[in-house]
């Protein structure tokens, strides 16, 4: 029979005969995605009820809506992928932000405000503001009064600006301790308790810029944060792959991995008018791919990334890149 647990057990060990079944590490992650989600969310199956499970493992449809975290879905997604071929090896699970401690998230959101601001115009900083509606529409209006006074005495912050949000959380953990006796009891302790006191505002800030800054996992500050050949499906890498397709370069940025989401899925239709002009003005944007960079200029980003995204669907196809 099948090695397994019904309504446990990977899709490919369901539809392969018994006598050439192989299970493997990708088995396991799968059951252990299964696992992951029942712990959590105190006895739920992401493929529903016993009588239903085997067809939707099969069927590669989870309902994973009783996370309540983005990171924990992004994770799930991945490990209970139908194709065991895209599943994250064990040593890449690690590096999810679902595992990090307050300490390493707080230190990952400095490096990447650190790197915002060295390069303000390239691609990073862009897909930090594409995505922007994932994180917040105005943070400012989020902060308390007194933390919101502590901010505006020292520097002028931009509402609706993931770069500025960033730039605040640096510069609070980093001036720290010169803050007011007032403004720390509210932040809270560090790393804990600061860390909390932005991430309950904004849940996705994590999420968003760790997908974002995937296509940095080559540069040294940020290799630790990422694992080495295996990445998550991501704003960052997706986004490249149609900057790329817009300019006739097609080389996969980062490094290779596993690559499972359209861009005709919600992180490209959803991008909304209001976020392309923000940049659609007359002037040059440099993006800098790996070895390449991409000039738009003077024109309308919207038109072009719409107009572009059957060039990309074209060239995955020819390229038998996974969707």
């Amino acid at each position: 029979g099948i090695t397994g647990t019904d309504g446990w057990i990977a899709p490919e060990m369901i539809k392969t005969e018994p006598m050439h079944q192989k299970p493997t590490q990708a088995v396991d992650v799968f059951s252990l995605g299964c696992v992951y989600y029942y712990v959590v969310t105190y006895g739920q199956h992401p493929f529903g009820s016993p009588i239903n499970r085997q067809s939707n493992i099969i069927a590669g449809t989870p309902d994973l809506s009783g996370t309540g975290n983005v990171c924990l879905t992004d994770l799930l997604e991945a490990m209970l992928c139908p194709n065991p071929a895209l599943r994250p090896p064990v040593r890449a699970l690690r590096k999810h932000p679902y595992f990090w401690d307050a300490n390493n998230t707080l230190n990952f959101l400095v490096d990447v405000s650190d790197r915002v601001d060295k390069n303000p115009n390239d691609y990073v900083s862009l897909l930090l503001e594409l995505g922007s509606s994932k994180v917040m529409d105005n943070w400012l209006a989020e902060m308390d009064p007194v933390v919101l006074e502590d901010l505006k005495q020292h520097r002028d912050y931009r509402d609706g600006r993931v770069r500025d949000l960033l730039r605040a959380i640096r510069n609070k953990r980093t001036h720290y301790q010169e803050l007011r006796v007032d403004v720390r009891r509210v932040l809270g302790s560090v790393p804990t308790q600061f860390l909390h006191y932005w991430t309950s505002r904004f849940p996705g800030l994590l999420h968003h810029t760790w997908r974002v800054l995937h296509c940095c996992k080559t540069e040294h500050v940020f290799a630790k944060y990422y694992h080495k050949t295996y990445s998550f499906h991501t704003i960052g890498q997706e986004s490249l792959l149609m900057m790329r397709a817009s300019s006739g370069m097609f080389a996969e940025p980062g490094g290779g991995g596993g690559i499972r989401c359209s861009p005709n899925s919600g992180d490209y239709r959803s991008l909304t008018s209001k976020s392309f002009s923000k940049y659609n003005k007359k002037q040059s944007y440099t993006k800098a791919a790996g070895d390449a960079s991409t000039v738009f200029a003077n024109g309308n980003m919207q038109h072009m990334f719409n107009a572009r995204l059957n060039n990309l669907d074209n060239w995955r196809e020819r390229s038998q890149l996974p969707t």
